[in-house]
């Protein structure tokens, strides 16, 4: 391509005028030129006659990417990138006025990654000097005028960004170890000084603003040669705090002078916020939330976190230039200031910084005009006050000075926050605010009561604060957004902008909150529940009056009135249960200095419950019954309720009251948070009962559950059909499932009982699977054909909007109507959906069903009564199975399975499958057949996860084989491409194989065990010869469903064949004994599902990385023969996904790959020494020994001639092959033990010593060299004494006590290794005399340098050429 083309290409793709086929276009020719030998060149060329700043931007990040790359890097000489680094701070020093932002971003990220790169380079092997890291040099020059300075400073915030941030390339072990000794180098040598250069600057600016007569003056930075590069240290003095100005003022700077100090704070900003342990955040995923973040400051910055002047010098920033960007970014240096490490200061010095940082904020609470001016420094500074107690404790925040009116004005500005008279914030600025009352709160739970603890003031303050964020927010929901006669009535209750915002997003916003508020009202809980019940009892009386209002319609013109105001009350309803929850959810806090007893609060706890159940009572009765079914479950919820007395009033049967799905969360929520605390298997009587016995006649946990019940079956019976609903209903009653008092109580109540005899869709409609498949769809197909009546029914789908449809049926009542045009949720997405929360419903019930079983006579009955549903929908599947196409079947109906290993090739051939759309039936449609499916595997496989018994397991069994389970053979046979159908029914087998708690130990006389995996091996052969290889031919890896339809299915597969060999409930010789291939056959199909994954597709989803390597390692511990003996292709593919694995950050997958490498290798040196042991005796012996008479399944007496030689043979040929990666797993081990942290240091000790014999004679010689190889010759003495320890008393075998010590010599290695690592570090004399970054050439700072070890490599020189690995082993 010629520069003229490249233009234009870098037009159409940065320009934003094309359409997406041209940038696609553009993208996929330009990316090939990274790829270019003379790619440095023809960057250079661009970037200096470039036309347009869209070529320069390209021209800049292809470099970086070229640099990316650890292989390129090695490919340029250290003087080249030296001149390379120097070409582009020439270019920046040019072109700086005619560069385009992002350009100049771009250019300076390149010379960071220059730097970085060649951080520990030196220009020839004997310097001493390490050229990249005297860029301070270069930079002097810059200095000269504010546009050539702000381009320094960019280049020194790019330098610390790159530096302290690991790049993508940077996520290997070796990379991630080399990653952070430059960070720590760059933290000991350079970054102190940057820090202090942008502080001198700062300071100049606010001196001068002092010092100034006029506030509107114009400060000029100007060069101070005779400044110290370094500053002295500073003077420690517990001086009186300084008083900062009473009047806000801002300081009018040049443009080119104000982005200068812009800059200079944000280069503060960013060496405070540098990864100064280089965990490095990105990589191992370290925690950096504000909560649990800790600015980790080496020693030598101690002086400068103690001295008063630099608090000063950032709090005056917001005082001389209020209501600039330039505020924000000062606050967001004290934020980081302010989680300075403990361990760093002593006491008096913790309390001298708290004085000034406490002093700072009540200036700023003093005069806050300045914060409210934007969001931004609002945000930080709320971000600053919630910083400030994660490091510091109530007891020392008590001894500040003026704490009373510190903590009064913080309370103030809470209050004004929670008002909203702050108009410009953030919906998640108050979480920072409450987030420190709460954690201030929380300290007194762990404290005892003295006469200290009253020195807090937070009994005066925190109960006013509770107060007032209920009101406010009560407040806040009562008011309407301006509306429009004319919308209808969802418009009207999602026109509220708070309640959107609390409610939105899963109530993330809404639960935060909550949680700090309910530990927060323990600490006057009196006032708090008092405040509740007081806003109950007045809600509940608007309520009556416009109810009243509503059931009778009013005029025309006042029905958006009504209907505003009957909103407004439900909001508040919403949010007041969930206030009510939550605070009985933090009933386990306990404040001894301040709170009541406990007693004390159940009392006021039973208060609030009274209310939430009297809501909930009435909001049950709105639901009407029109069927025979409901008629009668509604009279036995009706039943024992005698005694409840209701403050609200009875509902109407003819009342048609608006649908609150948020409503109903909110019951369930309160559900759960009561749960938790008052019903459990340790739950003891307490006197919340005393209450709920005087107002509601509930005595005890066996009445108050009976009413959680019958709401929870109300909910799945009549509610309007919304995914949230019905799920959060399901994980309600799931957990009630759980415990075993909670079941024992539960077993007894009259509804259980009639909910497990009718536990079909007739009496729960969201079981009708079907029904929602055609609804998706979009189809409007009755769910009951017998019925008329059509009601129009809700479908609030979170991940879309809350887009509905309609459906016309009689089993769903009362609710609101909402259209919706368009869907963006397809049919299968939404039948999968709905299909899953069969599964959570069928476990409770399997719980339920099988507590009081004594599997007695009668207890087969009633099993056999529960599964009649069942029974008939499999009856129903086999005449429909009838009017298929047969499944083609062998003698003993055994599918023909290939007897031969497999190969690349092998299960490919097969006839051209049939699809399933022209499968036909006269009973039913295909959707309907798809939907009998996926339900009753649904069910089942929630009824075998509840069964976990060996008697309740046998029942399911005994109810399933024969008759049943060559139905879902069947099932995959006739649909094998829906995945839809397929992945349940595989999912549903996976837990079917499970031997969890033992449960399928069966009796000695009965074949069970072996029958169940028989079948189990003909389905995965049905899945892999016509699912699997039907996908192979027509699907593509950009297919938007490649993981459902292919990936997953085959995870499933994996994880199948490992339950069955795990399960350690049958002998799988028995097999082999009786010339069964199903053994054979399954280890078949496993290698083939294996061959048709692309490894990067293997190792990139996480759920089928773990379950093949575990699978891997239960094959390996089962039948290691098998894995040793394939052929090459797949014995070659194994083994590099094992190398692979070793290189993972996920612990469980390197523990899978060391045994794997572990028992092959024992297997290895074991087959070996018997082969040899038999050589010797083959002389002795007589040559009939070779042959033998066996008896095969007929009783036949077969001659066979024994093959000694063949397997060996085939291992040894393979670990021939192969040589060369058995070689660099060793290496990845040894660099994994030495430069990184090896967690795992027993798991990875085990095969090391295999590999280390496998190539003892010539490669680990080569190892040790390079090892020794670069160090001076006091280390290289160190090293080659750890080595030598290394296998000090180790014998060249692989037994048990062998691996034993060779444990313990390798952790002893690994501690003089590393030691002898330090050794050159702490007394290492190489030296680097910089000029630091100022303005004088002539001020030097000397830093000590940190080496960087070099790993070892696959390319090792040897003198003599290495023999192969088989040949050193026989030798050995």
């Amino acid at each position: 391509m010629d520069a003229l083309e490249i233009e234009r290409l870098c037009s159409q793709l940065y320009s934003g005028g094309n359409n997406s086929d041209q940038i696609r276009q553009a993208s996929q020719r330009l990316e090939t030129f990274v790829t270019q030998q003379d790619c440095l060149i023809q960057c250079r060329l661009l970037l200096d006659r470039s036309l347009t700043p869209y070529t320069q931007f390209f021209a800049t990040t292809t470099l970086i990417k070229y640099f990316n790359k650890s292989t390129n890097q090695s490919l340029i000489i250290v003087n080249d990138r030296l001149e390379l680094r120097s070409y582009i701070l020439e270019y920046l020093y040019k072109r700086n006025t005619q560069l385009a932002p992002y350009v100049v971003s771009e250019i300076t990220k390149l010379y960071a990654r220059i730097t970085k790169s060649s951080w520990f380079d030196t220009i020839t092997p004997d310097d001493s000097s390490y050229p990249f890291q005297s860029f301070t040099n270069d930079l002097l020059k810059f200095q000269q005028d504010p546009q050539h300075f702000v381009i320094s400073i960019q280049i020194l915030i790019s330098l610390i960004n790159e530096i302290g941030t690991p790049n993508d390339e940077e996520t290997t072990a070796r990379a991630f170890s080399k990653h952070r000794k430059i960070c720590t180098s760059f933290r000991d040598t350079k970054l102190l000084d940057i820090y202090l250069f942008a502080l001198k600057y700062l300071k100049e600016v606010v001196d001068k603003q002092i010092n100034s007569s006029s506030s509107s003056s114009t400060v000029f930075l100007q060069k101070t040669p005779s400044t110290s590069a370094t500053p002295t240290s500073p003077t420690i003095s517990t001086a009186t705090l300084i008083a900062y100005p009473k009047t806000l003022t801002t300081i009018q700077l040049q443009p080119d002078y104000y982005l200068v100090v812009e800059r200079l704070l944000l280069l503060a900003h960013q060496c405070l916020t540098y990864d100064f342990l280089g965990t490095g955040s990105s990589v191992n995923d370290v925690d950096t939330s504000d909560e649990c973040q800790t600015l980790q400051l080496p020693l030598s910055w101690h002086d400068y976190i103690v001295d008063p002047s630099y608090y000063e010098l950032y709090f005056s920033y917001y005082f001389y230039f209020s209501q600039t960007t330039l505020v924000s970014t000062a606050l967001a240096c004290l934020v980081q200031i302010s989680s300075v490490r403990r361990s760093l200061l002593n006491t008096n010095e913790r309390l001298n910084v708290l004085n000034y940082m406490t002093h700072g904020i009540r200036s700023i609470l003093e005069q806050p005009i300045g914060i409210i001016s934007s969001e931004k420094p609002l945000h930080e500074f709320c971000r600053l006050i919630c910083r400030l107690k994660c490091n510091v404790q109530l007891y020392e925040l008590i001894k500040i000075d003026l704490y009373p009116q510190f903590i009064e004005l913080l309370t103030k500005f809470t209050i004004d926050h929670l008002l909203n008279i702050y108009k410009k914030i953030s919906s998640n600025t108050l979480y920072y605010i409450l987030s420190f009352w709460s954690k201030i709160v929380s300290y007194l739970s762990h404290s005892t009561k003295s006469s200290n603890d009253y020195q807090h003031l937070l009994d005066v303050y925190v109960p006013e604060i509770v107060c007032y964020y209920i009101q406010s927010r009560l407040e806040g929901l009562s008011r309407l957004d301006s509306i429009n006669d004319e919308l209808i009535d969802d418009d009207l209750s999602d026109s509220n902008e708070l309640y959107d915002e609390l409610f939105d997003n899963d109530q993330a916003q809404l639960n935060q909150q909550l949680e700090q508020i309910s530990t927060m009202s323990r600490i006057d809980y009196k006032k708090t529940c008092t405040l509740l019940c007081s806003i109950f009892d007045d809600l509940a009386q608007q309520y009556q009056l416009i109810l009243q209002q509503y059931i009778s319609p009013p005029p025309q013109q006042q029905q958006n009135t009504v209907k505003q105001t009957f909103y407004q009350i439900e909001r508040r309803f919403t949010f007041l249960i969930y206030v009510i929850s939550c605070v009985i959810g933090a009933r386990g806090i306990t404040l001894p200095s301040l709170s009541l007893q406990n007693d004390e609060q159940d009392l006021f706890d039973g208060e609030l419950t009274i209310r939430a159940l009297q809501l909930m009572t009435f909001i049950q009765q709105q639901t009407p019954s029109t069927t025979n079914s409901s008629v009668a479950f509604t009279n036995v919820l009706n039943s024992n309720n005698k005694n409840e007395q209701l403050f609200l009033p009875t509902a109407s049967s003819s009342s048609s009251l608006p649908y609150s799905e948020r409503l109903e969360l909110a019951i369930l929520y309160f559900f759960e948070q009561f749960r938790r605390q008052y019903i459990s298997d340790h739950s003891k009587p307490n006197k919340i009962y005393q209450i709920l016995f005087k107002h509601l006649g509930i005595a005890d946990e066996v009445q108050l559950l009976s009413i959680f019940v019958k709401k929870l079956f109300t909910n799945l019976q009549y509610s309007t059909i919304t995914e949230k609903l019905i799920e959060r209903t399901l994980f309600c009653f799931n957990d009630l499932s759980q415990g075993y008092n909670s079941v024992r109580k539960l077993v007894k109540l009259e509804p259980i009982q009639y909910f497990i005899n009718n536990h079909t869709q007739d009496y729960f409609p969201f079981l009708n699977l079907y029904a929602y498949y055609h609804l998706q769809g979009g189809g409007n197909k009755a769910m009951n054909d017998n019925s008329n009546n059509s009601n129009q029914i809700l479908l609030d789908d979170s991940n879309n909007g809350g887009t509905t449809r309609n459906l016309k049926s009689s089993k769903y009542l009362g609710c609101r109507i909402k259209t919706a045009a368009t869907t963006s949720l397809s049919s299968s997405s939404k039948y999968t959906t709905w299909s899953r929360l069969r599964t959570i419903f069928y476990s409770a019930v399997g719980r339920l069903l099988m507590h009081e079983f004594h599997f007695h006579e009668e207890d087969d009955e009633r099993f056999e009564k529960f599964m009649l549903p069942f029974t008939l929908q499999c009856q129903k599947l086999i005449q429909i199975f009838k009017e298929f196409p047969d499944i083609v079947q062998t003698t003993g109906n055994i599918p023909l399975l290939p007897t031969t290993s497999p190969t690349l090739n092998a299960f490919s051939s097969h006839q051209s499958p049939t699809p399933s759309s022209h499968l036909k039936s006269s009973l039913a449609t295909i959707d309907e057949i798809k939907a009998i499916i996926v339900g009753l595997v649904r069910d089942l496989r929630g009824l075998c996860f509840a069964f976990i018994s060996k008697q309740s397991y046998t029942f399911l069994f005994d109810w399933l084989y024969p008759k049943y389970i060559h139905l879902f053979m069947k099932s995959i046979y006739y649909f094998y491409d829906t995945y839809e159908v397929y992945n349940p029914i595989l999912k549903f087998f996976h837990e079917f194989v499970s031997n969890r708690q033992e449960r399928l130990v069966f009796e000695c006389t009965k074949p069970n065990a072996y029958l169940l995996f028989r079948e189990t091996s003909h389905l995965m052969y049905v899945y892999q010869t016509k699912t699997l290889n039907y996908y192979n031919q027509i699907l593509q890896d950009t297919d938007q469903y490649f993981y459902e339809k292919k990936l997953k299915s085959i995870m499933i597969c994996f994880r199948i064949i490992r339950a069955c060999l795990s399960g350690n409930y049958l002998n799988f010789g028995i097999f082999h004994l009786y010339s069964d291939s199903c053994f054979e056959n399954t280890l078949n199909i496993f290698v083939s599902m294996l061959l048709t994954l692309k490894q990067d597709d293997l190792l990139l989803y996480p759920k089928l990385t773990l379950a093949y390597y575990s699978l891997v390692e239960t094959l390996a511990v089962i039948n290691i023969e098998y894995l040793s003996n394939l052929n090459s292709q797949l014995f070659g593919y194994i083994l590099n996904t094992i190398s692979e694995g070793l290189l993972s950050f996920e612990q469980s997958i390197q523990n899978s790959c060391c045994v794997y490498l572990d028992l092959f290798l024992t297997h290895v040196f074991r087959s070996v020494y018997q082969q040899q042991r038999k050589q010797q005796q083959s002389q002795t012996l007589p040559s009939t020994m070779d042959q033998a008479y066996v008896t095969n399944q007929y009783n036949q007496m077969v001659l066979i001639k024994i093959d000694q030689n063949q397997n060996n043979e085939r291992f040894l040929a393979n670990i021939n092959e192969y040589e060369q990666l058995f070689r660099q797993i060793l290496i990845n081990i040894l660099n994994s033990i030495i430069y990184d942290e090896c967690k795992n240091m027993y798991s990875i000790s085990k095969p090391l010593l295999g590999l280390i014999l496998l190539n003892e004679n010539q490669f680990f010689n080569d190892i040790k060299k390079q090892l020794l190889y670069g160090h001076p010759i006091q280390k290289q003495q160190a090293l080659s004494t750890a080595l030598e320890k290394l296998m000090n008393g180790i014998d060249r075998t692989l037994t048990s006590i062998n691996k034993e010590h060779f444990t313990q010599n390798i952790t002893l290695f690994r501690k003089d290794i590393q030691d002898a690592l330090k050794l050159n570090e702490t007394n290492s004399n190489d030296q680097n005399n910089n000029n630091c970054f100022s303005g004088s050439s002539g001020d030097q700072t000397t830093f000590t340098m940190l080496p960087i070890q070099s790993g070892i490599t696959q390319t090792i020189p040897s003198l003599v050429p290495t023999s192969s690995i088989a040949n050193e082993m026989m030798t050995m």
